[in-house]
């Protein structure tokens, strides 16, 4: 039996279109990462993923097991972190003198700030609407034959022309500006620009309006990478 300066913790998050493992060392220090999306198949894929950790003999070693609140009830943990507090943690560990956390998830967006000596000083949200999230950008992939967020990212970064105005805020609006584009000859390239475009706009006027961070921003969640 291994003692406890040899196990490891287990962590995972299981979100609207991903699930994410870590595991790390009593140091806190990262051995094993995996990210995959579960498409709504999240105990499928989660099983799969610890079957992928044990064949790598890692899973055998694993002492302490936590979730993330947003996790599904179904898959047990000795502790439960809220999801926001984690990422807190995980900025003043790894950029303690970062003034504001951006985080851009499937179906959330928020801004955290901090003062000027890290401490936490309040949020700003998105509303329930989905609208600027990883989940929009998919949905609008799927109205454009794309194979979703990460195609249309990718053909964005394509276009050498112009881009049209296409509302981000509401889905029902965005399918009419996709629409009115296609009808006025843009290509997929501009359309995706257009639609990239939007959507950072819409989270900076949503999270931005007020008084800005005054000084760096982390930004983090799946949409970071757009």
């Amino acid at each position: 039996m291994k003692s406890s300066e040899d196990t490891l913790i287990l962590g995972i998050d299981a979100g609207s279109v991903s699930i994410h493992l870590t595991a790390v060392d009593k140091n806190g220090s990262p051995v094993f990462n995996d990210s995959t999306f579960h498409y709504g198949e999240v105990k499928e894929t989660l099983t799969g993923m610890l079957e992928h950790l044990g064949d790598r003999g890692i899973l055998q070693n694993v002492g302490h097991v936590a979730k993330t609140a947003a996790t599904p009830g179904f898959i047990t943990a000795d502790s439960i972190i809220d999801e926001q507090v984690a990422i807190i943690r995980s900025v003043r560990s790894r950029c303690p003198e970062a003034a504001g956390l951006l985080n851009i998830g499937g179906e959330k967006f928020s801004l955290s700030i901090f003062d000027g000596t890290g401490n936490y000083t309040g949020a700003r949200h998105n509303t329930s609407c989905a609208a600027g999230t990883g989940s929009f950008l998919d949905q609008q992939a799927g109205r454009l034959k794309l194979a979703g967020s990460q195609e249309i990212s990718a053909r964005a970064l394509e276009n050498t022309g112009t881009r049209p105005d296409i509302a981000t805020r509401c889905a029902v609006f965005a399918k009419t500006d996709l629409i009115h584009a296609q009808q006025e000859g843009y290509n997929i390239q501009q359309i995706c620009d257009g639609l990239c475009y939007g959507l950072a706009k819409n989270i900076a006027n949503t999270l931005f309006k007020q008084k800005s961070p005054p000084g760096k921003v982390v930004f983090c969640g799946g949409v970071s990478q757009n």
